[in-house]
């Protein structure tokens, strides 16, 4: 017979809750974590369960300055902040900021 707590952990691994609130913090706290000029033209949209962090920028130029020269610096920080490397990768891409 299986105890409740060895099933209610294979359920919370199964819903990847723990996860989900590690990924929150990303939404949560952006602005903080890289700072106000990067935070006013960009916006994070989604993980992937790969650990590929998809942003919205509102700006081509903006897309390749941070692709470019500040995209090693955030995903350090980024993950620094998580404390563990969750995203693997950052991609940048022209789109609304809500």
């Amino acid at each position: 017979m299986k105890s409740i707590k060895g099933i209610l952990d294979k359920v919370w691994k199964g819903l990847e809750i723990g996860r989900k609130e590690e990924e929150a913090g990303i939404w949560q706290y952006w602005r903080d974590w890289i700072g106000e000029e990067v935070s006013k033209h960009s916006q994070p949209q989604f993980l992937t369960p790969w650990g590929k962090l998809v942003v919205n920028v509102d700006s081509s130029v903006w897309v390749e300055e941070l692709t470019k020269f500040r995209k090693k610096k955030i995903l350090k920080k980024l993950n620094q902040h998580l404390r563990k490397d969750l995203i693997k990768e950052i991609y940048f891409r022209v789109g609304e900021l809500k």
